[in-house]
């Protein structure tokens, strides 16, 4: 019995992993017709021109971005009694921007997040805290 659940951990293990390197496949194949048009070198060239403190100062632009739209959260969650500690509230409110900025649908994408990184809240207080940080 512990081998089974042994390999059912690493089987959940390996589709975890998996399953976004096969989407991002898929998604490569459905866009290859546009990425054919693309000059890897002239790609290549544009980003050798950018100086490495170029890039340290992009990275630090996004840091500060990204704390400062998790806070929007964590304003949130005192605002709405969640109970949730701020650092807690701040993490997945940035999880949660970053997902579905690149996913798209933001408030559902926004909300399903939420719900799955924090489960002390349900689906309702999730939907709450994602159309206040919206209308915020």
């Amino acid at each position: 019995m512990l081998r089974t659940s042994k390999a059912r951990v690493a089987g959940r293990r390996a589709f975890r992993f998996a399953l976004p390197v096969v989407l991002g496949l898929v998604c490569l194949w459905l866009l290859r017709d546009r990425l054919a048009g693309l000059e890897m070198a002239e790609i290549a060239s544009a980003v050798r021109a950018v100086s490495p403190g170029q890039w340290l100062a992009a990275a630090g632009a996004t840091a500060l971005s990204f704390w400062a739209v998790g806070r929007y959260d964590a304003v949130i969650h005192r605002h709405l009694r969640t109970g949730l500690a701020p650092g807690v509230a701040s993490r997945a409110g940035a999880a949660a921007v970053a997902l579905s900025q690149v996913l798209g649908l933001g408030p559902v994408t926004g909300t399903l997040v939420r719900w799955r990184i924090l489960p002390a809240l349900d689906a309702v207080g999730a939907a709450r805290v994602t159309a206040a940080v919206t209308a915020s």
